[in-house]
């Protein structure tokens, strides 16, 4: 579902039954992540520091010799999903302009069957190889593996050319805004 002009939409996409997800928000320019935000130079370098702590965090969890370690190294992990999960829509609009429906289900679709495959094998791979530590290796290593296919298929990529930005206005008059505000307050 989505309001509002061609250039200036706010879209909204359901998955499941409590995910939601705002997507094409303006975001002012000294925010960006991009080249004009200067802290990650590109996409594909934020949404690669973001896999490599997945999957370098998962992989050193499976060896902490205690608890406290284990949910200590669990942040920089949640940090990496964090990255992924917001630049992923980034990424598909800039790889799929002309179908980023279909983008976009290829990439919740991922999202959806790696959770649930990572949560139907877990006990089978903690049996195979001898504890949590072995099946925390091996979902991390499946982490890795992405980060390594994410850096192959994206290798020559350009840095998207991001058109001039405009400060958002707030949505005053925008009836859109006010239902959403009485459904979430």
């Amino acid at each position: 579902v989505s309001a509002g002009s061609h250039t200036k939409m706010l879209g909204l996409r359901g998955t499941g039954l409590a995910d939601l997800y705002l997507e094409d928000v303006e975001i002012p320019e000294d925010h960006l992540l991009g080249t004009a935000g200067g802290r990650f130079k590109t996409l594909r370098r934020a949404m690669t520091i973001g896999l490599a702590l997945i999957g370098t965090f998962g992989l050193l969890r499976a060896v902490m010799p205690s608890v406290w370690l284990v949910v200590l190294l669990t942040w920089p992990v949640g940090i990496g999903m964090g990255l992924g999960n917001a630049l992923a829509p980034i990424s598909v609009k800039e790889h799929f302009e002309r179908r980023p429906a279909a983008g976009t289900g290829v990439y919740t679709t991922g999202i959806q069957i790696g959770s649930t495959s990572a949560a139907l094998l877990a006990v089978p791979l903690a049996a195979w190889f001898g504890g949590w530590r072995g099946a925390l290796i091996a979902i991390s290593c499946v982490a890795l593996l992405s980060l390594i296919a994410w850096v192959v298929l994206t290798w020559g990529d350009h840095p998207h050319a991001a058109p001039p930005s405009t400060v958002p206005r707030l949505p005053w008059r925008s009836q859109t805004a006010w239902l959403l505000v009485a459904i979430f307050a």
